[in-house]
């Protein structure tokens, strides 16, 4: 997704740029001024007043109000002090307003006062503090009780225009699925749409988007994770017309969306638009886990009223459908929408045709030529045109160039039938992402090793979803974890505690094989962790990786794929093991429980060279949404062990 900051008017700057005929300075100036908004030049300064003001702000250390510092986006120092997030130095009125929130609150009043400042050319928005500010404007007025019609005298207009331009009745929360294979997406995404009052296509409101401000295509995906969970970028809001959301989420990346519709007042409405304008030209700084699209969002969400402290509740990892989840706390009316993607929809239309609609269809997706057929010819009218339907679903699907003129070939053919099909309910094959259980886990686990001595296992993860918890609300063919951490206390072990494994990310996508769109799944496992093999026990890292298929049978899911792996102990030979081979896995899913069999064959060709054979079961039976039991076995190269476990989540 491009980086689009904001919806403006040009300064006819950039016309005069390409006139080949000297224009005097003179004029030039004299054009941009009449374009911009009245920014004040004749309007009266009042010190006197501006500093009665700022008495009464100091009496009251208004710059202490936590709503200044959400206006302001500031944020408590380690040890003492406030630091706010937002790179853009022009953000800033006052030299050090970065870090001094009393200095930002008083050049804010000054600046509100003051005469009209030389216009910035190269921006698209006015030098006046009041045009520029309108929150903090609307803000100190209340908290003040300043006399607007002391203020000097300006319209606005280009504010206004904005304003005009979106024109809101409600918002709603935009929740695209969940993309393992794209960082930017692993825990899902959540935006901001504005609801127009005078348009009933939601497709042509306009939608504003927090994301790391990078081409997401020019980054390999490890790298942006690695890079953005360490603050490597700023984060920026985009505003942007809806449809091209939905074009990106549901026909380019499969996605379903879900929608929650809130209803705002006039004032919330107003007052969270005027936020989004100050910020819309800004940066600030961005972590994958953190200061992300959720927390940008519940952040601005609370500009809309005092009371709401959305983003009050801070965590080591805040993720959207956490995000999603508070808001609807405070919104239980929320109306909520299903967007199905485009590959959903195709679906649907599978699932309502009969055998003989199905086999022709994929006879057709195959072979062209067979439709022109005598035989397909003489089916009903009605079956063709379910047929064409899905066909031309399936190619828009591909988006590929060449299949084009097949697309509009089909199109012709479905409109001569002249048959008008009843709707079909749609199913909906992915869950509400605010439901489900949370992403934090902890769990308490005993078990017994190869040298039949019992221990107590101790579990914290942080974030997100394994294949064997309960998928409601989460994807059901990925899975994401970091930083999962197990602890192991075995009393006639040496030391008796320690950390027995640290998955630092876990991550896979086995999305089933389709003849329509052929996916290769994969899966990673990086992690520290003691070798169940070897008596003497050490944290040491190891990898892994695999590519391959998945395909589904009833509620089973098998995969098959072809492994790389290594790692790095000096408890072996020669320190070091790499290796290949090949995984297998089954997944079993009903509504209490799953089942997952995992299966790894395969030799270690460098360092100490040897076989490996590793197999992997476990069952989790979901108690609740805030509990599960679970169980795994696991035998590697002989040795193997038993854990079950309790775990909670929140």
């Amino acid at each position: 997704m491009k980086y689009n900051p904001s919806l403006s008017l040009p300064c006819p700057k950039l016309l005069l740029q390409k006139n080949k005929f000297y224009i005097p300075s003179i004029l030039f100036f004299f054009l941009c001024f009449s374009f911009l908004p009245n920014v004040g030049i004749a309007a009266n300064t009042n010190p006197q007043y501006t500093q009665e003001l700022i008495q009464q702000a100091r009496a009251k250390k208004l710059w202490n109000d936590p709503y200044w510092h959400l206006l302001v986006r500031y944020q408590s120092n380690l040890i003492s002090g406030f630091t706010s997030y937002i790179t853009t130095p022009s953000f800033f009125l006052a030299k050090d307003g970065k870090i001094n929130p009393q200095a930002e609150l008083e050049a804010t009043i000054q600046a509100f006062f003051a005469e009209a400042k030389k216009i910035r050319l190269k921006d698209d928005i006015s030098a006046d503090a009041q045009c520029r500010f309108p929150a903090r404007l609307h803000w100190l007025t209340k908290q003040l009780n300043i006399n607007t019609k002391k203020l000097p005298i300006n319209d606005c207009h280009i504010l206004h225009k904005w304003e005009e331009a979106i024109a809101p009745k409600s918002v709603s929360i935009i929740f695209p699925g969940y993309d393992v294979s794209r960082p930017g997406s692993m825990f899902g995404h959540i935006s901001l749409r504005f609801n127009a009052k005078n348009t009933h296509n939601t497709l042509l409101n306009f939608a504003i988007t927090y994301s790391a401000a990078v081409d997401q295509s020019k980054e390999l995906p490890f790298l942006l994770a690695i890079e953005g969970l360490f603050g490597g970028y700023n984060g920026a809001f985009q505003i942007m017309p809806y449809y091209k959301i939905i074009q990106e989420y549901t026909d380019m990346d499969l996605r379903d969306v879900w929608e929650y519709e809130l209803r705002l007042n006039k004032e919330e409405l107003q007052r969270l638009l005027w936020a989004i304008w100050e910020v819309r030209t800004s940066t600030s700084d961005y972590y994958f886990t953190s200061r992300n699209c959720a927390s940008a969002i519940l952040m601005i969400l609370d500009t809309a009223n005092e009371n709401w402290h959305l983003h009050a509740n801070k965590g080591l990892w805040r993720t959207p459908k956490e995000a999603t989840r508070i808001i609807l706390k405070n919104f239980p009316e929320a109306i909520v929408t299903y967007k199905p993607s485009r590959y959903s929809l195709l679906r649907n239309k599978l699932h309502y045709m009969n055998s003989t609609e199905k086999d022709w269809f994929y006879k057709q997706f195959k072979d062209n030529n067979i439709r022109e057929s005598q035989e397909f010819n003489q089916l009903p009218k009605t079956s063709k045109a379910r047929i064409f339907d899905a066909q031309i679903d399936a190619y828009m699907l591909q988006q590929k160039q060449k299949v084009l003129p097949k697309k509009r070939m089909l199109q012709r053919k479905r409109a001569s039938l002249g048959v008008i099909l009843p709707e079909e309910k749609q199913i909906q094959y992915s869950t509400d992402p605010s439901i489900g259980h949370d992403s934090q886990k902890i769990s308490l686990g005993f078990g017994k090793d190869s040298y039949k001595e019992n221990f107590i296992s101790l579990f914290y993860r942080p974030a997100f979803h394994d294949l064997l918890e309960d998928p409601t609300g989460f994807s059901k063919i990925s899975q994401l974890t970091f930083f999962g951490a197990y602890l192991r206390i075995q009393s006639k072990a040496r030391p008796a505690i320690r950390l027995q494994k640290l998955n630092i990310v876990d991550a896979s996508k086995l999305r089933p094989y389709d003849t329509i769109i052929p996916s290769i799944i994969w899966d990673l496992n990086l992690k520290l962790q003691t070798d169940i093999s070897l008596a003497k026990k050490r944290l040491a890292p190891q990898a892994q990786g695999a590519v391959g298929y998945s395909y589904m049978t009833g509620n089973i899911l098998w995969a098959a794929l072809l492994q790389g792996r290594g790692s790095y102990n000096c408890l072996y030979k020669y320190c070091h093991q790499i290796g290949a081979g090949a995984k297998f896995q089954a997944l079993y899913r009903s509504t209490y429980m799953s089942l997952l069999i995992n299966t790894q064959n395969g030799y270690y060709f460098l360092g100490d060279k040897k076989a490996y054979h590793q197999i992997d079961l476990g069952v989790a039976m979901f108690i609740s949404s805030f509990s599960e039991v679970r169980f795994t076995y696991t035998r590697y190269n002989k040795k193997q062990e038993f854990i079950g476990r309790w775990g909670f989540y929140f």
